[in-house]
Formats: structure tokens, sequence, C-alpha cells
């Protein structure tokens, strides 16, 4: 990853901005923002004449004989900005996905290749799409980082976020794990809550979306998730080579407010698969209008240990609650920390 180099608003600025923001997307709903950023970005996409998904047979079939996945959170595993999906030119999406059960001796086995994206796997019937967010991509394109997917961000407007490295792949300029990583200290102003206090404008940005077809599902279906991460906290030192990274107040240490707060939420958002994977980046500007997306379980879990170190959760997924769930959110509340992989298997009876 490569750190955003930008001049930081001034209190004023960012107030101004966050104001602008709330005022035209009214009680919480970003709805307006996406129109109004598509007008001010002179490269958004065109809208499709369809969204419909289209599989081959082949695929199809082993698709459907899929009972559960395992996915890495890592940059080589997720479409980059500088090569975005095919179909609709956004970064962020998971492109190589694995079987859970089996293993090599390089790690876990890839699904097949896919007939209709060769540059994607295959993946199990029952999800639609995997995705993280990324608060930077709306970075402006250049020689040295080309952004091919800027065209699937809010762009330049001054009603968005600009683009930062509070949650991103960590590719080089952090901690170089390669991992989907959250800097809390970078955060500032970037997340969906408009206001002037730092520490609540950093709250809420970053995360994952499993996204699910509940018709490969039964009706009492429920899933088992299961979530390796990191969270960080007083143990662990900040990562260095940045003037926001030097100037933090507990260098060379994270503090305790940094501490990764992650919550499990359950979400309807009733979208076709095009349209999730179409979401301008990063997303949860779009899905923190909780009316018109609302969580039906809210805060199904919380991930908090302040250990610093490796974690793994597993989590009952009770879609059984209400069929309209098509949504496993997981969400960066607060904090810092890095997300490593999950495991998502079918756990009812169809």
């Amino acid at each position: 990853m490569t750190s955003v180099n930008r001049p930081r608003p001034t209190p004023s600025e960012a107030r101004q901005r966050r104001a602008r923001l709330r005022a035209l997307t009214g009680l919480g709903s970003l709805a307006a923002l996406v129109t109004a950023c598509s007008v001010s970005n002179p490269n958004a996409r065109p809208t499709p004449a369809s969204t419909a998904t289209v599989t081959t047979n082949a695929d199809a079939v082993a698709m459907a004989a899929l009972t559960g996945v395992r996915v890495r959170f890592h940059a080589d595993d997720h479409f980059p900005l500088a090569t975005p999906r095919s179909d609709t030119a956004c970064a962020g999406d998971t492109k190589t996905f694995y079987d859970p059960f089996s293993r090599t001796s390089d790690g876990p086995s890839p699904l097949p290749a896919s007939a209709l994206i060769p540059e994607m796997t295959i993946h199990p019937s029952f999800i639609k799409n995997v995705s993280v967010d990324l608060t930077h991509a709306n970075t402006p394109t250049s020689e040295s980082a080309p952004n091919a997917a800027y065209a699937c961000s809010f762009g330049d407007s001054t009603l968005a976020p600009a683009p930062s490295d509070c949650a991103t792949f960590d590719t080089e300029a952090t901690y170089d794990t390669g991992f989907y990583t959250f800097l809390d200290h970078r955060c500032e102003g970037a997340g969906p809550i408009s206001t002037p206090d730092p520490a609540l404008s950093r709250l809420l940005a970053g995360g994952i979306y499993f996204d699910l077809d509940r018709t490969e599902l039964g009706e009492n279906e429920n899933l088992v998730l299961h979530v390796t991460y990191i969270p960080l906290g007083t143990s662990n030192s900040l990562p260095s080579g940045t003037p926001d990274d030097l100037s933090h107040p507990s260098y060379p240490k994270l503090n305790a407010s940094e501490t990764a707060r992650f919550k499990v939420h359950l979400v309807k958002t009733g979208l076709t698969a095009f349209d999730q994977r179409a979401t301008y980046q990063p997303r949860f500007l779009t899905f923190a209008d909780t009316e018109r997306y609302p969580q039906v379980v809210k805060t199904l879990a919380i991930l908090a240990p302040p250990t610093g170190q490796p974690r793994e959760e597993q989590l009952l997924i009770p879609l059984s609650l209400d069929p309209a769930i098509d949504r496993i959110r997981v969400e960066r509340h607060s904090g810092s920390g890095i997300l490593v992989q999950a495991a998502l298997f079918k756990a009812g009876t169809k």
C-alpha cells in the first residue's frame, strides 16, 4: 500500500465538508451522495442495460455443490485499484476463494477458475459477493500508482472524505503484511459520522461484507462464520515513516483507545448481486443508511479482546430469524486491527 501524501484539512474545512455531507444526505441517508458524486465524477460508469447475473452451466453445477468457503483478506486475493473487476470497474471484491477443507504445501487450495470471469475462482452459490471497504479508492491516478477503479469511488467531491490509509490492504507503507489493515490514527474524518470531534469521525470506517443469495439456502438454514484476526493494542508498535505515525502521541506504541473493536451485523440490502458489486468505494458511506439497509440483527457479536495477538472466533449466523437477511457485515467499529481470513459454512438443514 502506498501512503497517501495529501495536505490535512483544517478543522474548519473538515467541519464544513462533513456538514455539507450531512446536509445533502439528511437523516443518515447517503443515497443522494451516490447520485451527486456520480455527477461530479467525470469518470463515472454508465448504468448497464442489464444487471442480471449470468453463470455458465459448468460454474453453476460446481458452485451449487460447495457447502463452505475460505477467504483470505490479502491483497493478492482481491481486485486492486490498478486492475479492478472487468464488469464493474470496482476494487475490493474477493477474486480468489479457497476450499476450506483442503490444503497444499503452499497453503489453502484455491477453488477452480470461473469459466465466466477467468480472473476469478468459483465460490459457493449461496454467496453473491465478498468485499472490503477501501478508504483510498478515490486516490487520483498517477503514473507510479494507477487507479483504474477511480470511477467506482466518490471521486474528488468535497462532500466525501479525502482518500486515506484508514482501511486498506497493507502492502508497503505500514506493517507490510499484505493483509486488510485498519489504522485508527489515519481514520480521522474518514467515517460516516458528521462531526468535528476526531474521536467520533474515525468510527465505523472499514470492514467486510458477505453478500448472500438466500434462494440457494433453505428457509431455516443457518451458517457458521469462522474469523481470524489480530486486534492491535498497547503491546503493538505503530508503523513508522509517515508524519501521521511519527506525530502520534504515544509513538512508538498504540494507545489504549486504539484497541480494535469489530461488530458483526446481519443486514437486509435487497440489492442484486451486480448492484452490491457496483456500489462505490468506500461502501460504508452508502450502507451507513440503516433506514434503507436495516440491520435486522444489530451487533450479533463484538470482537474486541485487547490481546494484540492473532485470534480466532466462531459464530453461528442465525439466518433463520428472517428470510430477508442477505448480508453479514463485519464492521470496524473503532481502533486498529488486521483481518486475516474467514471461513463460511452451511450449518442447517434445507
